[in-house]
């Protein structure tokens, strides 16, 4: 797998770092106020380096760039944390001229979406942060209407804690799912290439797990701190607090709490029908907080239209039902167990099933869109992993391999 053709390309108020990755192409968009180095191939390697795993090849690095010699050092120790999740992922040799990083732009940064994780991870270490860092194309790719709007919003917001908002805007969805990787598998490698590529002293990746139940994935405590480069310090932040906990921080914020966005409907308010809007009004009736604005009233009755999907999901009740039978509201805690009772039940059924008739897991799976089949393969391993991965190698193969080219809305004049 060759990375190439990295290059910087000044857009007026911003600028456009671009790599290749063999024949896919991975950018970022960036405000031209920030230093950047198109000569250190660090975060295109980050970001290549798990796809790479899966493929099983190695990582080849022009000669005309360099990589930090700290990071490739890390490189060994993070293949033996994420095989040992899951042995679908290979070695990867790294070929490529080392160097130390150069100079780091001064500050700190945080991801930070005005969602909970981020703003308790921003207000928590607001001593050492500088930028906020809002990204467009890595959970959602808003048009340039709607990404306008929340920019507009967190700005307001970070000048009012007298902090910088830094808005970015990438292709990294299209870039994972062309290797059939879930999101999941490879968000905070790229969220590390980022960092790379800011320079910046200390960069927080905020986490949704706490210390109680953290599980494997692409943003993980084992693995966020070895992306570090020798400029660059990457900290896995917040596993000591469930998010009722970071409810409870948030509350001594007023302007933080105001501008809390917790729902993927719209970046200008919280639903309060969808299920990360229900999942944060259990938090906030555990706190006691009763005026959060929802657009639409959430209520008791909401609950029951929740379902628990996967183990993350059953990590979140859980947290929740048992805080809820300590502060003995028993309408939540009894709600929240049977919903949980329903996943183990599902599961449960699931596994027999699969045990029993093992060719049905292949006759379900190719049943499923095909878009479906080629975003999946994670850290845990599923039954179907060999067949995506099949899948992905045919492409690479042939010369197919697809990479999706979104419109993806800029706030800045060269989008």
């Amino acid at each position: 797998m060759r990375i190439h053709n990295i290059e910087c390309v000044d857009q007026g108020d911003s600028q456009l770092l671009s790599g290749r990755v063999d024949e896919l192409t991975l950018w970022f968009r960036l405000p031209a106020s920030l230093e950047i180095d198109p000569a250190d191939a660090s975060p295109f390697v980050t970001a290549a380096f798990i796809p790479a795993m899966l493929l099983g090849e190695a990582l080849s690095v022009d000669d005309e760039y360099r990589v930090s010699t700290g990071l490739a050092a890390s490189l060994p120790r993070l293949h033996d944390i994420y095989s040992a999740w899951n042995p679908l992922f290979k070695p990867v040799r790294l070929e490529a001229r080392l160097a130390q990083s150069q100079a780091a732009n001064p500050g700190g940064g945080c991801f930070f979406s005005g969602g909970v994780d981020g703003t308790y991870s921003l207000l928590k270490n607001l001593d050492t942060v500088r930028y906020a860092l809002l990204i467009n194309g890595f959970d959602f790719n808003m048009d340039d209407e709607a990404w306008g709007a929340m920019v507009a919003r967190n700005r307001q917001f970070c000048q009012a804690m007298d902090r910088e908002l830094v808005a970015i805007e990438t292709n990294f969805k299209s870039f994972t799912s062309a290797f059939g990787l879930a999101r999941a598998a490879n968000y905070g490698s790229v969220l590390a290439a980022i960092a790379q590529v800011l320079r910046l002293e200390t960069v927080y990746i905020s986490t949704g797990d706490s210390y109680r139940w953290v599980v494997p994935e692409g943003s993980h405590v084992l693995t966020d701190p070895l992306w570090s480069t020798e400029v660059t310090t990457i900290v896995h932040d917040g596993l000591e607090a469930n998010r009722s906990k970071k409810i409870a921080f948030i509350r001594n914020y007023p302007l933080a709490m105001e501008n809390l966005w917790v729902c993927w409907e719209s970046p200008d308010y919280n639903c309060g029908r969808c299920s990360k809007c229900i999942r944060t009004w259990i938090a906030l009736t555990l706190n006691g907080i009763e005026d959060f604005h929802f657009v639409n009233e959430v209520s008791i009755k909401d609950l029951k239209s929740l379902s628990v999907t996967d183990e993350d999901d059953r990590i979140f009740f859980e947290a929740f039902m048992e805080e809820a039978r300590d502060k003995e509201l028993l309408t939540i805690y009894k709600i929240l167990r049977n919903r949980i009772l329903m996943f183990e039940f599902r599961t449960l059924v699931r596994k027999t099933l699969a045990l029993c008739f093992p060719r049905l897991d292949r006759w379900l799976l190719a049943r499923r869109p095909a878009a479906d089949r080629q975003v999946e393969i994670g850290f845990l391993p599923r039954y179907s992993d060999s067949l995506v991965l099949a899948r992905v190698r045919a492409h690479r193969a042939a010369g197919e391999l697809h990479q999706e080219v979104p419109r993806i809305g800029s706030v800045y004049e060269g989008g």
